[in-house]
């Protein structure tokens, strides 16, 4: 087996150990000093109000009539029953008639308290589906949304409320529901009270807490749709669209209080319509993110519909009217099992084809689809446990995305630190060759004890170049004969050379060009080294000045005779004859 496939081995350890935490939440034992409602009354004489106590265990309830004091009863012949809190109203204890989730209810619950109270007693109300009043001893001290026979007369609102109680030794609470749109009904939150310095403070951390994990996905979602539009990486940008939805849907439960805090007038309608698009987004992201992964093993079709149907339906949550939005939920239920069974079998033929991280993000979404069932049977009011596993699952989910985006920088800079290692290599190579080819050039332009430093022309014979003494500093100019010239006439030519070396050199005149040097390169060059003179010729004359006048041509003619006549071979009148002068007419030009 490949290491790929080793993580999936230990998804029944973890999955064992989140079932084992759930049943240790259904079957916690009761504390000896732990307090409970017994038969519709709760003794508190003897509690200690240091730290919060929760107003569990069995509540008197009147199905079907709203009950309030001072009031007169809709139905004098309802019955009372025991219902236990927190929990729906479906069931009562000890029957096992079922009620429907929509109606109204009254609870009622009798609090003994210490004679000698003289703290002020704050209760905190969670969420309550979906409208109720709190009445206490006769007087009306709080209420959420609008308690009403039926849904035109009814609004929900779903938010926790802190009130102040009275002083008194008994506290009678009545408290009349109203739920004519919500899938459950009643109290599934456990009601807290305590001194007001203590509730208040629990109140400002569980805001704060509240809030963290909201921040943190959304700090990671804004990251990942930053390096995935950086990137073009789309399944960074889907996950960025996973963590957002994530985040908003952890700040609208919970009473909604991460994202009240920071939209304190969003009622309870647009928190409904947000929680429904939150939901439908994230069915789509689910898969989107999933397929985008491992797109080699993504059943493209399936996740196209899947993503379409949920924007729809995510659109419509947002425009249609309430009462249609909430009757979408079986919806979500079919379009979140199909997603799931997509994402699943994409994961597991990504870990079949040993793709990387495919092992561990299986058992993470094993995990992740556990936690989903085990939430929402808790909130189906089917398990009566407290414990929520989803938001430590998508935090798993989320940590390895984090981890793959690690593994991908981590390669980026390897391969980085090794295109950075061949360029230094190919620089060093580059300024040793550079440097060789300096040698080479400098080798190339030494001419005995000339360095060659500018070419002044070119002729049939070779090439003249303006060059300076190594040691004396003294310019000259280099006439060679190039390797390109040595062809079959080579030793004629070379004849030539020398002949014309040795004819230079034995001119002594002012007139003529003094001959320095003779010799051969190492590269088989030959060479001789001459006096430099800075000046033009006779064809840049004439093209500058035009034609000159028969004095001047006369002068030239004479300075080049006397040159010529300077020759050491005076002996031979045939190297000097042309050098007498012709009388040239008078006003005519050369």
């Amino acid at each position: 087996m490949s290491k790929n496939k080793h993580p999936i081995l230990v998804v029944v350890t973890l999955c064992f150990a989140l079932l084992c935490l759930s049943l240790l939440g259904c079957v916690k034992p009761k504390s000896a000093h732990t307090p409970e409602a017994k038969a519709g009354i709760l003794d508190l004489r003897k509690a200690d109000f240091s730290s919060p106590i929760k107003l569990d265990g069995e509540w008197s309830l009147t199905w079907g009539v709203l009950q309030r004091p001072g009031h007169k009863s809709q139905n004098q012949k309802a019955t009372t029953t025991l219902v236990k809190v927190p929990g729906t109203w479906s069931r009562t204890i000890g029957s096992k008639t079922k009620r429907p989730a929509k109606g109204v209810a009254t609870y009622r619950l009798q609090i003994l308290l210490p004679p000698k109270q003289t703290k002020p007693l704050i209760l905190n109300m969670h969420r309550v589906t979906s409208a109720f009043e709190l009445w206490v001893n006769g007087k009306l001290l709080a209420s959420r949304g609008k308690v009403g026979l039926t849904w035109q007369s009814s609004v929900m609102e779903m938010r926790r409320k802190l009130v102040t109680l009275p002083l008194a030794e008994k506290l009678s609470l009545v408290v009349p529901v109203s739920n004519h749109r919500h899938r459950i009904g009643g109290l599934r939150r456990s009601w807290v009270l305590g001194e007001a310095a203590m509730m208040l403070e629990n109140q400002r951390s569980a805001n704060f807490v509240s809030g963290i994990l909201p921040a943190i996905l959304f700090s990671i979602g804004c990251l990942f749709f930053v390096l995935g539009g950086v990137r073009r990486e789309s399944s960074w940008l889907w996950f960025g669209a996973f963590c957002l939805t994530i985040a908003a849907r952890a700040a609208l439960g919970n009473d909604a209080l991460a994202i009240h805090i920071v939209f304190p007038w969003l009622d309870t309608a647009g928190q409904l319509r947000l929680e429904y698009i939150s939901i439908f987004g994230i069915t789509a992201c689910t898969v989107g993110v999933f397929s985008s992964m491992f797109p080699k093993q993504a059943l493209w079709r399936p996740v196209y519909l899947v993503i379409a149907v949920s924007l729809l339906l995510a659109a419509s949550s947002a425009v249609l009217p309430l009462s249609w939005v909430l009757q979408s939920l079986p919806l979500f239920g079919l379009l979140s099992a199909v997603s799931t069974s997509i994402a699943f079998w994409i994961i597991v033929r990504a870990w079949l084809a040993s793709e990387k991280l495919a092992g561990l993000i299986l058992a993470a979404y094993m995990v992740a689809i556990f936690a989903f069932l085990h939430d929402y049977t808790q909130a189906m009011g089917l398990i009566p446990t407290s414990i929520e596993f989803a938001p430590a699952s998508f935090l798993l989910l989320i940590f390895l995305q984090t981890y793959a985006l690690a593994l991908r920088f981590a390669e980026s800079f390897d391969r980085i630190k090794q295109l950075s290692d061949k360029l230094k290599i190919a620089h060093a190579n580059l300024q040793k060759t550079h440097e060789l080819t300096l040698i080479e050039l400098e080798e190339e332009r030494q001419m005995g004890n000339y360095q060659l430093e500018e070419l002044l022309g070119k002729g049939g014979m070779g090439e003249v170049w303006r060059a300076s003494h190594r040691m004396l500093a003294r310019p000259a100019a280099i006439k060679l004969i190039l390797p390109d010239l040595y062809d079959d006439n080579i030793s004629e030519r070379l004849t030539r050379f020398e002949r014309e070396a040795m004819a230079t050199a034995q001119l002594r005149s002012p007139h003529t060009v003094e001959l320095y040097d003779f010799g051969q390169s190492p590269k088989g060059e030959f060479y001789y080294a001459m006096e430099l003179l800075d000046g033009i010729d006779l064809d840049e004359f004439v093209q500058q000045y035009g034609p000159m006048k028969p004095a001047r041509v006369t002068q030239v003619l004479r300075q080049a005779c006397l040159s010529l006549r300077g020759s050491r071979h005076r002996d031979d009148p045939s190297r000097y004859k042309a050098c007498q002068l012709i009388p040239v007419p008078h006003g005519r030009r050369v």
